[in-house]
């Protein structure tokens, strides 16, 4: 087993670690904080740090899950847990749900012909985790943060495409809506992403928040989620523009905003990375740069069975 540390929250460090547990800090270093601008200094907060990734020690009841996809297609998950006695569990078993191939809800029945596969309309693998939300899932777009050669209409267009990709169920397999989940865009906002610059996924503030800003080099984006015990309560994005250019409207160069953002709210409503293989879902490890035949644009097989699990 490789070390797990906590750090003051403004710290990275280069470790890797399985799944322990171990008794947190007092509760108030690790209490709700508002979600300081990106002038404001660091927030005194501790944080669980695993290899590249870290996140803030959430409060009693809350479970924090930071998924980080990279420029190679591959991608790594950290989900921290503070029990209300205040013991801190990293990567707990009980966040994961359904991790499987070929089963599927009783609302969607196989695609007529359709033999198992790995194409977008055969793959059945689905990957789920974390609490679904139970109220529709209000969010907003910090629009100081978008890099200068985009504009701002098409950026909002696009991330709304990733959302409604999925709330629609839009797909290429003839498969009809069966995804309850359901959103809604509050407009932009002065509040950044609680996402830190080194990829630290910050502590709750209540606030759902996508922008772009700086990450790790090799991280082409992060989401950042909370939930309590019975609930998702917030679902945070970053995309990396310190380090990759963007394009809206249509796959062109670099990374394409609506294809990417599809991807990251996948994570917003539970659905998990998938092992190697499944290039063709929108959850798989294909990155989503241009040009490339995946663009996510429209989700798969497997990626609404995800979703039908909790919604």
């Amino acid at each position: 087993m490789q070390a797990i540390r906590t750090v003051p929250l403004s710290m990275t460090t280069l470790t890797l670690a399985a799944s322990i547990a171990f008794t947190g800090p007092p509760a108030a270093t690790a209490q709700a904080i508002t979600s300081p601008s990106p002038t404001s200094p660091p927030v005194p907060v501790e944080a669980v740090v695993v290899g590249e990734l870290s996140v803030a020690i959430p409060p009693p009841g809350i479970t924090t899950s930071l998924y980080v996809d990279f420029v190679d297609g591959t991608s790594e998950k950290l989900v921290v847990q503070t029990l209300e006695d205040g013991t801190v569990l990293v990567n707990p078993p009980t966040f994961d749900g359904v991790t499987e191939a070929g089963a599927e809800p009783s609302e969607i029945a196989t695609p007529s012909g359709i033999i198992a596969g790995t194409g977008e309309c055969n793959d059945a693998t689905k990957v789920t985790g974390g609490k679904k939300w139970a109220t529709r899932m209000a969010w907003y777009f910090y629009s100081a943060s978008m890099p200068r050669y985009l504009t701002l209409s098409e950026v909002v267009a696009d991330l709304r495409e990733g959302v409604t990709n999925i709330t629609h169920t839009n797909n290429n397999c003839d498969l009809p809506d069966t995804i309850t989940a359901t959103a809604s865009y509050q407009g932009v906002t002065t509040a950044s992403a609680n996402i830190t610059s080194s990829g630290t996924c910050g502590p709750f503030d209540g606030l759902s928040v996508t922008d772009f800003g700086t990450l790790p080099s090799t991280w082409v984006g992060v989401a950042c989620n909370k939930d309590t015990s019975v609930e998702r309560i917030e679902s945070d994005i970053r995309l990396n523009k310190a380090n990759f250019a963007w394009t809206t409207g249509a796959c062109g160069s670099g990374y394409y905003v609506e294809g990417i953002s599809t991807h990251e709210r996948g994570h917003t409503w539970n659905a998990g990375d998938l092992p190697s293989g499944h290039p063709n879902l929108t959850m798989g490890g294909a990155n989503g740069g241009c040009p490339l035949p995946d663009e996510k644009q429209t989700i798969g097989y497997g990626d609404i069975l995800a979703f039908d699990v909790n919604y």
